[in-house]
């Protein structure tokens, strides 16, 4: 018994090294994979980043860029509605010696509007018609953000 035990003890043995050993190929191979798998996502992840990090430049120049044509606009918003009221030339009506103003129409304004602001009687809106007829060509209705009227003494 001890003869045929011996040939199976050594198959064994041969056996088990030969697992060892193809063991270790294969979890070196799968090292191999799994570390190269790892260079790669790195790789894209650096890419990724980069990308990200130029979109975000661009778009903070683009904000920069917003806000200074904001600031732009906004002064000359300011500067459009300062220069009809404190530098508008005085006029003469044909009739007489009264003095006639500048008004800048804002959006929601009607000439009723505007007169009953400005001159304290809605009623007299035809007399901002009148003073505007080369401006409003017969629209009284038709006013747009911006146009210049201008408006006779209170």
């Amino acid at each position: 018994m001890k003869q045929g035990l011996l040939p199976v003890i050594i198959a064994g043995i041969v056996g088990l090294i030969i697992g060892i050993v193809a063991g270790t190929m294969i979890t070196r191979s799968d090292r191999e994979k799994t570390k190269a798998a790892i260079a790669e996502a790195q790789a894209n992840t650096e890419k990724v980043q980069l990308a990200a990090q130029q979109q975000l430049q661009n778009a903070d120049a683009e904000i920069a860029n917003l806000r200074n044509e904001l600031s732009r606009v906004t002064a000359e918003l300011q500067q459009s509605k300062e220069v009809p009221a404190a530098k508008a030339p005085a006029a003469e009506t044909g009739a007489g010696s009264q003095q006639v103003r500048t008004y800048t129409v804002k959006d929601g304004d009607s000439l009723w509007k505007i007169a009953a602001s400005q001159l304290g009687n809605g009623g007299r809106f035809e007399e901002i018609a009148k003073l505007n007829a080369d401006v409003l060509k017969g629209r009284e209705n038709n006013l747009t953000v911006g146009m210049q009227l201008k408006i006779p003494a209170k």
